[in-house]
């Protein structure tokens, strides 16, 4: 089944990192033929297809001027198994995060911030054609995958000696100073009912962002961005 992609950064991001051979049709206009990088290569292979303006913006509504339609879903470089083994860094894991932009906001954070991966667990959104949209190219850049069950990530986190934060509403935090950990997962729970009941037993490290105004609470993909900026530089 092919996979699309719509808009210029998430398009230019897709022909920085997925192989030729993966590319099915490249969707153009006159005005955003420059932009594409490798275009003589790609329409030398019959894969480019410069479409009128109106045509375009009918066919792919949030395209901008640039489509992409891939053979199959983008693959990953790495498994979970060795995303969750090799070096130190940052994985982010969200647990039932139900809306993509939330979701992509999340990805397009932990990309710029040098998280080193996603891990989706649970019911909820997905990586799909909508959030690799949204995460404006972030997620061909970020190593992501994804898992029905968050109990088996955290234990196979702990197990490869992670230490594992929870992002938890309320007046609980971190430590000011952080120990120098060399692995690191933070977990984002549901922006509408929160992390389930038990999990907070199986993290080591409670994380929360104090409000000051009237607002109760912040969005889930705007909390992970601070979170994860926090961890990243400490």
């Amino acid at each position: 089944m092919s996979f699309l992609i719509q808009g210029r950064r998430p398009v230019l991001a897709a022909l920085l990192c997925v192989p030729p051979e993966h590319i099915k049709t490249l969707y153009c206009t006159e005005k955003t033929l420059p932009e594409i990088q490798d275009a003589a290569l790609l329409a030398a292979r019959g894969k480019l297809v410069q479409l009128p303006g109106a045509d375009f913006r009918k066919r792919f509504p949030d395209g901008r001027g640039l489509a992409l339609e891939l053979l199959s879903r983008p693959a990953g470089k790495r498994t979970l198994a060795q995303a969750t083994a090799e070096g130190q860094g940052l994985i982010v894991v969200t647990d039932r995060i139900q809306d993509v932009q939330n979701l992509s906001s999340i990805v397009r954070s932990a990309e710029a911030l040098g998280a080193k991966s996603l891990i989706v667990t649970g019911s909820g959104a997905r990586m799909d054609e909508t959030a690799y949209r949204i995460s404006a190219g972030a997620a061909f850049f970020l190593d992501h995958f994804f898992h029905g069950s968050l109990k088996y990530i955290l234990e196979t986190l702990r197990n490869h000696n992670y230490t594992i934060f929870l992002s938890k509403a309320g007046e609980q935090s971190a430590p000011a100073t952080l120990p120098p950990l060399k692995q690191r997962a933070l977990v984002i729970g549901s922006e509408y009912h929160g992390i389930k009941s038990g999990v907070e037993r199986e993290t080591d490290i409670v994380l929360s962002i104090p409000m000051r105004g009237h607002t109760e609470s912040l969005n889930a993909g705007v909390a992970a961005g601070i979170l994860i900026h926090q961890l990243m530089a400490s």
